[in-house]
């Protein structure tokens, strides 16, 4: 069988270029803005930040399970973005807000659904 891909248009063609019925994914993405908290401290690296150990852990965690996809700080290192799989916005936050540094170091800033239409990474 051959592997369907998902093209910009909607479009669903199959790895010789044969249209295919499109078939509607399942999974629900959410991409998620964070930026520094209150008690940031922007004088030190993220990994000398108060708590470190217990939020990277937390959020290995969260890798582990499948919770987060993709993660990391832009380049100011103020701000984090991830890409999470979750039932709903209500479970991204209820989730996050276990993070240990959640209110301290990390504040939400947006949390928005993701449609993903193209997707390059291989199985």
């Amino acid at each position: 069988m051959a592997t369907l891909v998902r093209r910009a248009t909607g479009a669903t063609i199959d790895a010789l270029g044969a249209p295919r019925r499109a078939v509607e994914s399942q999974v629900v993405y959410y991409v998620v803005l964070r930026r520094s908290g209150p008690q940031w401290d922007r004088s030190r690296p993220m990994e000398e930040q108060s708590g470190w150990p217990a939020h990277a852990s937390f959020m290995d965690g969260l890798v582990d399970v499948g919770f987060v996809v993709l993660g990391g700080p832009l380049a100011d290192e103020l701000r984090v973005i991830l890409a999470v799989e979750a039932d709903s916005e209500d479970a991204v936050r209820a989730t996050l807000a276990r993070d240990p540094w959640s209110g301290t170091h990390l504040l939400i800033d947006a949390i928005d659904p993701w449609t993903i239409r193209l997707d390059g990474r291989r199985t």
